[in-house]
Parts: C-alpha cells; structure tokens; sequence
C-alpha cells in the first residue's frame, strides 16, 4: 500500500473516532435523552435538570436514569414522558411546576432515592407512586394535594416531610408506613387523623408536629408514643400553643 493510501485510511479512521466521540458526547450532555448502550438490557440514561416539556420529552423511553433527575419546568402539566422509567439511581424532584397536574406517569417507577415534589398547587394527589415500597427520603411541599394516595405502597422512608399543603385532609394512604427515622409535619391547616394519625410506624429519631390545627393534642401524643427510645428529638406543637 502506498503511503498515500495510508494516509487516507489514517484520516478516514481519525474522522470516524472523532464522529463516534461527538456522537457519544451529545448523547450524554445536557438535557438530552442520554441514552447509553446497554445492549439488550434497560434503557439507560444520564440525569441532569429539565426546564421545559420538550427537554422533558427526551427523556421518553429511558427505564434507568443514572444519578439525579430534577425537573422545574412552569408550563409542564403531567410526566407522562416518563411512562417507562423504572429506577432512578439519585433523586427525583419536580419544583415550580404551577400548572401540574398529576404524576401518573411514573406508575412504573420502582426504586429512587429521593421523590421531591415542591410548588406545585394544582397537583392533587400522588397517583402514579404505587410501585414504591421504601425511599431514602420523601418531601412533599406546597403542592394541591388533598390526600397521598398513590403511596399506599410505602412502607419505610429516611426522612418524611409534609409540609404546608393547604388542602391535604388526610395522610391514610401512608396507614403501612412502618419505619422512618424522621417525621415533620408542618402548616397543613386542614389535616386530620382519619382514621390514625401514621398507626403502623415506627420513629427513630426524630418527630417533628407543627401548626397543623386540625391535629388535637391526644392524636399527636399518639403518635409520638411510636418514637423509638431514646429519640433524638421531639416536638409537637399547634398553633395554640406557640
């Protein structure tokens, strides 16, 4: 071969490499889908933040995404773009998102760390969660919800917080939590214990019960009396006792 011959092959090989790396790169930058080559195993794809429903929309088809996927897009009124997604490696986190829905589209979800919902008035319950059964951590706040049902599944959680949802009545869909190391309750104006006050669980650490009128004094001590010896921390208060 002459060596012009293979000086051709050599830069045909180099162009081709270079194709391949840019290829790579944008399937794993940014926003996009991600996907990664798995063979014939799960779809996986790389985390990163959403600001919008088309850059939401390229995470459809993904089952795996790998570390955190966090979501804060104003006009986004559903996840359904997510239908096939079944583990998150990191944590889940839809904030700022006025115009939500519902989260119906993670009815195949199976494991996450973390679930986050945060600022989201219009959202009114949690459908679409049933398939989780333990999370390092589950924070609910400033949402539309008027009850957690879709977590009738859960039963251990790190850290629960349910904090400042005006409309949510009644926490029964977590009636089989059993354990958690932490538990904080605040500014839910209309909350009351129907049937129970969280009567399977179990309390590590720490309790945490604050201006939720609608609790009395009897219901909170209930539940404080599932703290495990020696708690850390507890405090329970109303609004007529601040």
């Amino acid at each position: 071969m002459s060596f012009a011959n293979q000086g051709r092959n050599a830069v045909t090989t180099l162009n081709a490499a270079a194709l391949g790396a840019c290829l790579l790169l944008a399937a794993c930058s940014g926003h996009s889908r991600a996907a990664l080559d798995t063979g014939s195993g799960p779809v996986a794809c790389t985390g990163g933040s959403v600001q919008s429903a088309p850059e939401l929309a390229r995470y459809q088809g993904c089952e795996t995404v790998e570390g955190d996927l966090r979501i804060e897009a104003a006009e986004l009124e559903n996840v359904d773009a997510l239908a096939s997604l079944r583990h998150v490696s990191g944590a889940l986190s839809i904030a700022n998102a006025p115009d939500l829905e519902n989260v119906e589209g993670l009815e195949n979800l199976r494991s996450v760390q973390r679930i986050e919902i945060e600022n989201a008035p219009r959202l009114v319950s949690l459908r679409g969660l049933e398939g989780l059964q333990a999370l390092d951590a589950l924070e609910v706040q400033r949402t539309g919800v008027r009850s957690l049902t879709g977590l009738e599944g859960l039963r251990e959680v790190g850290s629960l917080e349910i904090v400042q949802n005006p409309h949510l009545i009644s926490l029964r869909a977590l009636n089989g939590l059993e354990h958690a190391k932490s538990v904080r309750l605040e500014l839910n104006p209309r909350l009351a214990a129907q049937p129970g006050l969280l009567p399977a669980i179990e309390i590590e650490r720490a309790l945490v019960v604050k201006q939720n009128p609608g609790l009395t004094s009897y219901e909170v001590a209930r539940l404080s009396s599932r703290l495990r010896p020696p708690a850390a921390f507890m405090l329970a208060l109303r609004d007529d006792q601040l």
